[in-house]
C-alpha cells in the first residue's frame, strides 16, 4: 500500500501509512487550534472593541508624543523590528486595540492612558518618562475630545 501524505498544512511533508492516520492528524490539529483560539475568542466577545476613529486618534497622539517625524523609532516601537512608519503605525494600532480589550476586561481601572503606559512605557524602566507619557497622552486625548465636541456635526 502506498504512503499517504497528510492533508493539513501543519503536517506538510509528513508521510502517513493510512488515510485514517492522516485524517486523525488533521482532526487533532484542528481541535488543537480551536483550543488555542478559544481564550482569545472569549476575551474578544466579553470586551467591547475600540472604535477605529478613537484608535486612530490615539495612534496620532502616540506618534506626536514619541517625537513625530523627528523620532528615530516611529511611534516609539522598540519591541519588534519595524520596516517603516506605516508598519510602526499598524503595530501601534494593534497594541491600542489589544490594550483596550485588556482594560475593558479588567474593569477599566484608572484611565486608558495609565493602562496603556504600563505596557508602552513601563515605570520600572523609566519612572519619570512613564509619568510624563501618561500626562501627555491624557492631555492630548482631552484636547482632541474637546476639539471634536466643538465641531458642528454634519446634518
Amino acid at each position: 500500500m502506498p504512503a499517504i501524505t497528510a492533508i493539513p498544512t501543519a503536517y506538510s511533508g509528513v508521510t502517513f501509512r493510512s488515510r485514517s492516520a492522516a485524517r486523525f492528524a488533521q482532526v487533532g490539529f484542528l481541535i488543537n487550534m480551536r483550543l488555542r483560539l478559544l481564550p482569545l475568542l472569549a476575551l474578544s466577545l466579553c470586551a467591547a472593541d475600540i472604535s477605529p476613529r478613537l484608535a486612530a486618534d490615539m495612534a496620532d497622539i502616540i506618534y506626536h508624543i514619541e517625537g513625530g517625524a523627528r523620532a528615530r523609532k516611529p511611534y516609539g516601537v522598540i519591541s519588534v523590528q519595524i520596516l517603516d512608519a506605516h508598519h510602526a503605525r499598524e503595530i501601534t494600532l494593534a497594541s491600542i486595540r489589544a490594550n483596550w480589550r485588556r482594560w475593558e476586561a479588567a474593569g477599566r481601572p484608572g484611565t486608558f492612558g495609565q493602562y496603556m503606559a504600563h505596557r508602552w512605557v513601563p515605570a520600572s524602566v523609566d519612572a519619570a518618562g512613564h509619568r510624563r507619557w501618561v500626562r501627555n497622552f491624557n492631555a492630548h486625548l482631552r484636547a482632541r475630545s474637546i476639539q471634536a465636541a466643538r465641531q458642528p456635526t454634519p446634518p
